[in-house]
C-alpha cells in the first residue's frame, strides 16, 4: 500500500477517528483484538551471519483484500492483531483461514526473512561449540605470550 502524502496521510485520515477515540479518550471501550503464540518466547533463531539470536519484538501492517487494515505485533512470540479502522477483528481472522493460519509477518513482502528458527538443542550445541573454539583461541594466545 502506497500512502499519496506518506505518513501525514494517517494524521487526519477520518476512518482512523474511531480508533483514535478509542486510545485517547477511551469512547468506544471495548476494541478487540486477536491474539495467539506463533512462536516459543524462548526460541532460537541463527541470523543470516550463523549468530544465534532472539526475536524481541516484530511489526507490520497488513492490507486485505476487502480493504482493512490492521496491525499486527509479535512480541517474544505472541502475535497481537487490531483492526485500525474499527472495533471488529473477523476480517483477520478471515484472512487467517484463507492463509493457513501463517502469520502476516512471514508472508507476502516478508516471506524472506532472513532469520531461521532453530531447535533449541541446535542452539545448545552451537553455542557450546562457539564457546571451545573461544576458549581454545584464548589458550593459543596465552601459549603464544
Amino acid at each position: 500500500m502506497v500512502l499519496p502524502d506518506g505518513l501525514a496521510y494517517l494524521a487526519d485520515e477520518p476512518q482512523f477517528d474511531p480508533v483514535r477515540l478509542h486510545a485517547r479518550e477511551g469512547r468506544l471501550p471495548l476494541w478487540p483484538y486477536h491474539a495467539r503464540r506463533i512462536y516459543d518466547r524462548k526460541s532460537p533463531w541463527v541470523d543470516e551471519g550463523g549468530d544465534i539470536v532472539q526475536i524481541t519484538v516484530e511489526r507490520d501492517f497488513l492490507w486485505t483484500q476487502e480493504h482493512e487494515l490492521y496491525f499486527v505485533m509479535a512480541i517474544f512470540g505472541l502475535e497481537l492483531t487490531i483492526n485500525v479502522g474499527g472495533p471488529e477483528i473477523d476480517g483477520y481472522v478471515r484472512w487467517l483461514k484463507v492463509n493457513g493460519n501463517a502469520s502476516p509477518l512471514y508472508v507476502g513482502r516478508n516471506n524472506s526473512m532472513s532469520l531461521k528458527q532453530i531447535d533449541v538443542a541446535t542452539a545448545e550445541e552451537a553455542i557450546r561449540a562457539r564457546d571451545r573454539s573461544d576458549n581454545d583461541l584464548r589458550n593459543t594466545d596465552r601459549e603464544l605470550a
